[in-house]
């Protein structure tokens, strides 16, 4: 079974303080301990950055692609917007997490 959730949205005095990444994270955490693998699929940079910096998730690698819309940055002779990326990544659950481990630790005890 596949359960998709599309955006997170934050209320525009809040935004910049990482409750969206946390949202997402707590989020993720429950679905796992519900017996689900997560996966997930953004195409803004400043997401991709900050999964990146996470020890909560795996990066898995980024797919471009063109994508239908109304607006925005669409190319008007085709009807695609063009250059999106998507970058995946896969939700590491906290008990699986290396964290903060100095050079030459072991990974299990």
């Amino acid at each position: 079974m596949k359960v998709h959730s599309n955006r997170a949205v934050i209320h525009p005095d809040y935004v910049g303080l990482g409750l969206g990444l946390k949202m997402v994270d707590a989020c993720s955490e429950i679905m796992h301990n519900r017996n689900y693998e997560v996966y997930a699929k953004f195409s803004a940079v400043p997401l991709y950055k900050a999964r990146l910096k996470s020890n909560a998730w795996e990066y898995l690698g980024t797919v471009r692609h063109h994508k239908i819309v109304r607006g925005g940055n669409m190319n008007r002779e085709s009807g695609f917007r063009m250059d999106v990326s998507a970058h995946n990544f896969k939700y590491i659950p906290e008990e699986y997490r290396v964290e903060n481990r100095k050079e030459g630790e072991a990974d299990c005890a």
